[in-house]
């Protein structure tokens, strides 16, 4: 994992040729107007099931009782969000609060997290925020800070991941290299002593590296971590033509644990191995987006 930070390093290092200067709005001693906006949206759901009582899952869910065969479900998803932004300083919250009945509601923090611009290019953040790492649709392997997605749904909106982050951007010219950026962010342990203190030496660290280079989106990904397995890997999306993109991923993980079930017992071993996938996205003359994955 040190040797995958210098070489992080190493390529942020040499990209500093042909760069030039561009203006952004508000970057030239203009001072913005603080900026408030609120939305959200309201979905309200009836379905009817139809009940498949051979399942393993019917069992599990409905145990000693033996309902209809057609089942219905009403809910409420409540989205509302939120986003300051004044000066250099800007403040972000994402609430999600989801409704059966009076007797089971639930209400979740996804985001709340707020950014500090050090200049045109660097941005310090601190939080809980929500990370999109990777390139893939349905699965992401190396979105180490990432929500685990929902197989059924990939683009639900999931909480995020309390930590500080920084990050640094440049753009450049008269090469192959368009854009880089590089991310560091740290990760405070969820395991806390008395509920609020956990030790320092158990935080996490995470780095991305991007660049847009070839006309090809390349990122490099590393988690270093004294507690969790430590992961390294890459990915890369590419169009091929105005309608047609190839992405995939790597990561390779040490440490990982692994459970066995056994009678009478579960073993718990840890192992090294990786994680890859391939896909393509197509967009159709009708506007539809078709995207294959493995």
């Amino acid at each position: 994992m040190k040797l995958l930070a210098a070489i992080l390093l190493a390529l942020v290092a040499p990209v500093s040729a042909g760069e030039y200067d561009f203006s952004i709005p508000g970057s030239s001693g203009e001072s913005a107007a603080p900026k408030l906006e609120l939305g959200g949206n309201l979905d309200a759901r009836y379905s009817l099931v139809d009940t498949r009582r051979t399942s393993p899952l019917y069992a599990l869910q409905y145990y000693g009782r033996a309902p209809a065969d057609t089942l219905s479900q009403y809910r409420l998803d409540l989205y509302l969000n939120g986003d300051y932004s004044g000066g250099a300083a800007a403040f972000h919250a994402r609430t999600y609060a989801q409704y059966y009945s009076e007797a089971d509601s639930d209400l979740s923090l996804h985001e709340l997290y707020g950014t500090l611009a050090l200049g045109e290019r660097a941005t310090l953040t601190a939080g809980k925020r929500m990370y999109s790492w990777g390139k893939g649709y349905a699965f992401n392997p190396a979105g180490y800070v990432n929500p685990v997605k929902d197989p059924e749904n990939p683009e639900l909106a999931q909480a995020g991941l309390m930590s500080f982050g920084y990050e640094y951007i440049r753009s450049f010219s008269g090469g192959a290299l368009n854009n880089a950026a590089f991310n560091l962010i740290a990760v405070p342990s969820v395991e806390t002593l008395n509920a609020q203190n956990s030790e320092a030496r158990d935080t996490d660290l995470a780095a991305k590296l991007s660049l847009l280079a070839w006309d090809t989106d390349i990122d490099f990904m590393a988690y270093s971590s004294r507690v969790n397995p430590e992961r390294a890997g890459a990915a890369v999306a590419r169009n091929l033509g105005p309608s047609l993109e190839v992405h995939g991923e790597f990561s390779r993980f040490n440490n990982k644990p692994r459970c066995t079930a056994a009678p009478g017992a579960v073993s718990v071993s840890k192992r090294d191995g990786e994680d890859w996938l391939l896909g393509l996205r197509w967009l159709n003359t009708w506007n539809l987006t078709a995207i294959a994955e493995y």
